[in-house]
Parts: structure tokens; sequence; C-alpha cells
């Protein structure tokens, strides 16, 4: 289970005052969907085969932008994107359980 908190774009748009923005944002914050994707990324190197996206935020993140994204940046670091069994957990619901 990886943080992937937030969209950079739709945090910007988000209805949080700029403080809030700012310290979801900032280097002791959250973990944006692109950060998620690169430790995800890395992560891929030492045998990674599972991943769950967890802490979604309901202002400013959507789960299929956040799967999109570390789809996106996996494919940017040469890993096909079947290489990982992906998944988004839900807010209001039991996710599928996963396997170690």
């Amino acid at each position: 289970m990886l943080e992937s908190n937030y969209d950079p774009e739709v945090l910007k748009c988000s209805s949080y005052p700029f403080s809030l923005k700012s310290r979801i944002a900032g280097p002791s914050g959250h973990l944006s969907n692109q950060i998620a994707g690169k430790t995800i990324s890395f992560l891929l190197k030492s045998g990674l085969k599972n991943a769950m996206l967890g802490h979604l935020s309901k202002e400013s993140n959507f789960p299929e932008l956040a799967y999109k994204t570390v789809v996106e940046e996996l494919i940017a670091n040469n890993y096909n994107e079947n290489s990982l069994a992906l998944s988004v957990a839900g807010r209001d619901t039991h996710s599928k359980l996963v396997t170690i």
C-alpha cells in the first residue's frame, strides 16, 4: 500500500485554502500520483509484484487519475504495465485481497 494522495493540477483547483494546498504539496506533505509512480518504478527493481494506491484525497484526486498517472510513470521508466498487479484502495468499500 502506497499513498497516492493528490494530483497537482486538481489540488490547485480544489477548494482547500492556499496554506493547506502548500502543506499537502510541500516536502513534508503527501505523496502525489507522480511521486507514487516514481516510487513504484524504483521498487520494481527490487522485485515488487503488487502495489495498491491508497489515501486518495476526495478533494484533489480521482481513483482513475491516480491509476493512469502511475501506469504512465511505469511506461516512462520502461516497465510493462503488466509487470505489476496495480490496484486502488476504495474509500468506502473493501479493497480486493492481495496475496503476497
